[in-house]
């Protein structure tokens, strides 16, 4: 009588292996992936160029605001120094700085930091003046942790903070990734962030960080100067 074979077990499963990530997640960062973050502004599939980095003028609201060139391709930084949740000296500031930039004929600086109609959250901020509305200045501000970044540009611009929560490297790296998040989403042209601005062109980001506090990363999110977006 012949034995029936035992039975066939089941080859166990080989497990997939894949590369590890870099620990420095700039490099992989790309305009897809700041898009499908949580938060992100709207998809984006041109280049995000990284500039050099960026060292910001140092904004004192008392003594008034220092001249200096007005923005042009590349945005004006100003860093200050304010107390946790002081609002109105994070406000004070913008102003000042956006009436220097608008120039005194101008009149007082009439913002447009409102909240999108498309996705409610304000992004491509600008402000014009009241007498004339023939020049149009974009600005992206962050506070955080007792500092304020602002800037100033001729195309939509971005800025984030983010703490860094302990000393590793790992740490900054993390905390650049969620400043870069922030930037991107608040450099979003108005109009581009839900269903009617994705079929437009894209247009080209650069990226730069900024110099702020050690407790601190910041980093800025700006359209190039030339390419511009569609209405």
């Amino acid at each position: 009588m012949q034995e029936e074979p035992p039975p066939r077990g089941r080859r166990p499963r080989r497990k997939r292996t894949t590369a590890a990530a870099a620990s420095d997640p700039t490099g992989h960062w790309t305009p897809e992936r700041i898009a499908a973050a949580p938060g992100a502004a709207y998809p984006g599939t041109a280049p995000l160029r990284q500039a050099a980095p960026e060292q910001p003028r140092l904004l004192d609201t008392a003594a008034g605001v220092p001249p200096g060139p007005p923005p042009g391709d590349r945005p004006a930084f100003w860093l200050a120094h304010v107390a946790e949740q002081d609002h109105a000296a994070v406000r004070r500031g913008l102003l000042l700085l956006l009436a220097a930039a608008l120039g005194p004929d101008a009149g007082d600086p009439v913002v447009d930091a409102g909240r999108c109609e498309e996705c409610g959250v304000p992004h491509g901020c600008s402000a014009v003046g009241s007498r004339s509305g023939d020049r149009r200045v974009y600005f992206g501000s962050a506070a955080m942790g007792g500092a304020v970044v602002h800037a100033l540009g001729r195309t939509p611009v971005g800025v984030g903070l983010a703490r860094c929560d302990g000393s590793e490297e790992e740490a900054a790296h993390r905390a650049r990734a969620a400043a870069r998040r922030a930037a991107w989403q608040q450099a979003a042209p108005r109009g581009r962030c839900g269903p009617r601005g994705r079929t437009g062109e894209d247009v080209t980001h650069d990226l730069a960080y900024i110099a702020v506090p050690d407790h601190l990363r910041a980093a800025a999110v700006w359209q190039r100067p030339g390419d511009t977006a569609p209405e």
